[in-house]
């Protein structure tokens, strides 16, 4: 029994210098066979006590830094455990994030741009896509309108050469429009790309080429089958947010480029006045109190403003005209000398191509009372009907609010001596106003509940 309970206090003991003591350290055994605390021999003989009552400085430091609890200089340390935990989380997070970030690049940039269908024949953009390849006079010059530019855009074809259409995209078929023979030099060889003018076009063949926009496709495509809709050029200039939107852009555009625009200009008969039109805008609707008269001109009539370089241009979005505005100066300079020429007006209408809807009531399209009207009519007639101008508006509550007297008029004998009341016209007060309407949903209440009948529910 004896040697049991030595054998557990010296690994009792054992264990606290373990806990304890840090440095490793040597001892001997007593008596009663355990190990002495005050049997430590250090390493270093400088530090070696010689008594076992009066330790050095140094034993006595050491011994205080090995005895302090793990908590204690836990706790006594710069940061905690938590928040270095927290900080290696973050920094996990962050890791991670810009790892996710980087892959979605990676794959984003390795799939290729979805490309737009071929056949959407609903899409006006789409259409206008098209359209925009017929623009170049160098590749495309005049048809009649049996087989102009539009008809072969309704049909999917864009301008891919001189005078040559393909179905990109579909069929991949092409057809090349010679409706004249090329003109010929003084040698008698013909010009590229040219068109004798001179020859007038054979109706034959305006049909045969008018057959060859839709049996020019393949039969399997669907060009083929079915076309854009004859309203596919329509503007809707009867919304007001659509109309609004378009006019404050096309102004803005034009704005900055007002120092270039015409003086004068000419506007078609029947057109409304500048000053009337503006006067029926909303209130500070371009956010000027003196917008420029030239630009709010051109932005009505469907025109936007474009740098070229350095060159001004006046263009429209949806014909594809553009217009120099250099050409239209009052004055030129050329060299030292300045000439001023009377240069002719710039027609705002018949500058835009012919089959453009701000010019083409039939591409217009314009249904129900609209009908007929191209766009820069229907832009007018809208506005004019949008609001009325503050001088036309009563004022009815400037007004002082007087009581209405019971009978008004004056009294007057007429040749055969009979006496007549001459009523006077009053205008009604907005207490009058409101009695009324008052009266009037009364009486539109009592009328609803008599018309009502009650039926029994069904069993």
């Amino acid at each position: 029994m004896a040697v049991a309970l030595s054998t557990s206090k010296r690994k009792f003991d054992k264990l606290l210098d373990n806990l304890t003591n840090d440095s490793p350290r040597s001892s001997r055994p007593n008596s009663a066979g355990s190990l002495s605390r005050n049997s430590i021999v250090p390493t270093d003989d400088s530090t070696v006590p010689t008594d076992d009552s009066t330790p050095t400085p140094t034993t006595n430091s050491t011994t205080e830094a090995n005895t302090t609890p793990a908590a204690k200089r836990l706790r006594s340390s710069p940061q905690s455990i938590r928040e270095i935990a927290r900080s290696r989380l973050e920094a996990k997070k962050q890791a991670a994030a810009a790892e996710a970030e980087a892959r979605a690049l990676a794959l984003a940039s390795s799939i290729p741009a979805r490309r737009q269908p071929n056949y959407i024949p609903w899409s006006q953009e789409a259409f206008l896509g098209r359209l925009r390849t017929f623009a170049d006079v160098k590749l495309w010059t005049p048809k009649p309108d049996a087989v102009d530019e539009v008809e072969w855009a309704k049909r999917g074809w864009v301008c891919e050469g001189i005078n040559r259409v393909a179905c990109k995209g579909g069929c991949e078929r092409r057809v090349v429009v010679r409706l004249r023979p090329k003109r010929r030099d003084a040698e008698g060889k013909e010009i590229e790309g040219s068109e004798d003018y001179s020859v007038e076009v054979e109706p034959e063949l305006v049909e045969r080429y008018r057959g060859l926009v839709v049996e020019g496709h393949e039969e399997d495509c669907r060009w083929r089958r079915a076309g854009c809709k004859a309203d596919i050029y329509h503007l809707p200039l009867a919304k007001r947010s659509y109309w609004q939107q378009g006019l404050l852009e096309r102004y803005k555009s034009l704005e900055g480029i007002k120092e270039q625009l015409p003086a004068r200009v000419r506007t078609p008969e029947g057109a409304q006045s500048l000053d009337g039109l503006v006067e029926r805008l909303p209130v500070g609707f371009f956010g000027e109190a003196e917008p420029s008269r030239t630009a709010t001109e051109f932005a009505l009539y469907g025109w936007r403003g474009e740098m070229f370089g350095s060159t001004a241009l006046a263009s429209c979005p949806h014909c594809f005209s553009r217009i120099g505005l250099w050409m239209y100066k009052r004055e030129e300079t050329q060299g030292t000398k300045t000439h001023g020429y009377d240069l002719p007006a710039l027609n705002l209408v018949e500058s835009h191509r012919y089959h453009c809807p701000w010019r083409n009531a039939s591409s217009q399209a314009s249904p129900g009372e609209l009908k007929g009207l191209a766009g820069w009519q229907v832009l007018q007639k809208v506005i004019m009907n949008s609001r009325r101008p503050p001088s036309e508006i009563p004022q009815l509550l400037d007004e002082p609010q007087t009581p209405r007297p019971v009978s008004v008029g004056v009294d007057s004998v007429t040749p055969d001596g009979t006496i007549s009341r001459i009523e006077s016209p009053i205008r009604p007060t907005t207490a009058d106003v409101v009695a009324a309407d008052r009266a009037r949903l009364s009486k539109l209440a009592r009328l609803k509940r008599m018309m009502s009948f009650k039926t029994k529910p069904k069993k």
